[in-house]
């Protein structure tokens, strides 16, 4: 189909809105997890509830923020965005912060219940345990749930990023926009095999063996995903203000 380049002004803010949010939620994301984790191995667990919190709170946050950028980047002129796309990007975006907010629930009340499990002086005075195991598991179930919304959202608002750098001229916008398609694939698929992994029954030094062997080529994709998603959402920012690179308003087809 052919995509019809404009000469004008388009203002970027809800793309430099996106790329900001993004790098701010996972920087969030990454040391609240880190603080999360001392905690639970410290037994912190009032702490660690305390946490959960406060990181749903700005999950909360970032998704309205994010929210704001999508909607904004909805009402840019037809040819510069694919609405469909930014559609399934946004409902996956709403479903993702619902499971969030549960699976921070159901965390809480874990933690909570592991506490008093701890502080029991007797076996009548124990939670339930299979209450703890049904809150683990959709600890778990959730987080995987929300995982794959996640990348459902970033694959459809990389479509339209796609339809993006075609309309003003940008293929090596283009380019960079399939190799962050390619690392956001890596990156989740190898997410979720470190989640299994880590889950299934196996000695602590095979477990250690793993975290080690995935965790640094985990770390090095992500920081390289993150790092191309700002780039691909502040260049194309960029390029809108700028205007079309073709002011003739010659048609090209759209990839």
């Amino acid at each position: 189909a052919a995509t019809e380049r404009h000469a004008g002004f388009v203002d970027g803010a809800p793309l430099r809105l996106l790329a900001s949010t993004l790098l701010a939620r996972v920087v969030v994301a990454v040391v609240g997890q880190g603080l999360l984790v001392w905690a639970t191995a410290s037994r912190a667990l009032g702490a660690a509830q305390v946490l959960l919190v406060l990181l749903a709170g700005a999950g909360l946050l970032f998704t309205v923020l994010l929210a704001l950028g999508l909607r904004g980047y909805l009402a840019m002129p037809e040819p510069a965005r694919a609405s469909g796309a930014l559609g399934v990007a946004l409902g996956a975006l709403a479903l993702g912060v619902a499971l969030d907010l549960y699976a921070a629930a159901s965390a809480v009340e874990l933690f909570g219940m592991v506490g008093e499990a701890e502080r029991a002086t007797s076996f009548w005075a124990m939670p339930s345990l299979t209450r703890i195991e049904q809150l683990q598991s959709a600890v778990a179930w959730s987080g995987r749930l929300a995982l794959l919304l996640g990348l459902g959202a970033a694959l459809a608002l990389l479509a339209s990023l796609r339809r993006t750098a075609a309309w003003v001229g940008k293929p090596d916008e283009r380019d960079r926009a399939h190799r962050l398609l390619a690392l956001t694939l890596v990156g989740v698929v190898g997410a979720v095999l470190l989640g299994v992994a880590l889950q299934a029954r196996m000695s602590s030094d095979t477990r250690l063996l793993v975290l080690l062997l995935l965790g640094p080529v985990l770390l090095v994709v992500g920081i390289g995903a993150l790092v191309a998603w700002t780039r691909l959402l502040r260049g194309l920012a960029h390029a809108l203000e700028r205007g079309a690179a073709d002011e003739s308003g010659e048609a090209r087809d759209d990839p």
